[in-house]
């Protein structure tokens, strides 16, 4: 029987599906422009029937759980659970982070993309024996607030533009610039899906929520001044 999964990432704002056998890539589609709530389930369909596969012959799910835009990963979110719930399956809660970490490839990924005003997304992972160990846990980070990390990494990110000048002395070896990927992503969260599936670190539906790292969007003009925003 096919160990079947099926991916979606909806973090930046379009989607991303994809569908995985073990850790091969059977289909995949992205649509940056296009938000999940308007086609994730045709984009699911277009795969399925690509691969010559029915919804029916899933046997688990994944999503890149965020940080990222809120209504794209809580669609995303909300898709893997409806169709876990109805089919009694079980998902994979994938970091966007380490997601794109895992696209770029890299050992020492030092993840970050924008978020709001003078704020960013930002992760650090090390990867060893084709493993990713977590030295930075997912964060939103003010440009004037920005963690220092040992050694030498490589920036991955999807738009490095208004990130270059705030980085480059949150490191104490070099920062090498990566050039900005902006490739599916939900490939790369099937894969890290596929692992944690076979080292059997499913959720049920019910826990496999959204990775929020903000919780209060709309401050006061005196929380903004305070908190230098």
């Amino acid at each position: 029987m096919a160990k079947l999964l099926l991916a979606i990432d909806c973090s930046f704002g379009g989607h991303s599906v994809a569908l995985v056998n073990d850790d091969q890539l059977l289909a995949s589609c992205h649509h940056p422009r296009i938000f999940a709530t308007e086609a994730i389930i045709a984009s699911i369909d277009k795969i399925l029937r690509r691969a010559r596969y029915k919804l029916t012959d899933i046997r688990a799910l994944a999503y890149g759980a965020g940080p990222g835009l809120f209504s794209g990963i809580r669609a995303a979110c909300v898709t893997v659970q409806g169709i876990a719930f109805a089919m009694r399956l079980l998902i994979a809660r994938v970091p966007t982070t380490l997601a794109l970490a895992q696209l770029y490839q890299c050992d020492q990924a030092l993840v970050a993309y924008p978020a709001y005003l003078k704020h960013f997304y930002m992760a650090a992972y090390v990867r060893s024996n084709a493993l990713w160990h977590t030295k930075l846990e997912p964060s939103l980070v003010h440009v004037k607030r920005i963690p220092v990390l040992k050694g030498d990494w490589q920036l991955c990110s999807r738009r490095r533009s208004k990130l270059r000048v705030n980085l480059n002395r949150c490191v104490t070896g070099k920062l090498q610039y990566l050039p900005a990927n902006q490739a599916s992503i939900a490939p790369a969260v099937a894969q890290l899906g596929m692992r944690l599936w076979q080292s059997d670190q499913l959720l049920k539906p019910e826990l496999a929520l959204p990775l929020y790292v903000r919780h209060k969007v709309a401050f006061t003009r005196q929380e903004r001044i305070a908190n230098n925003a």
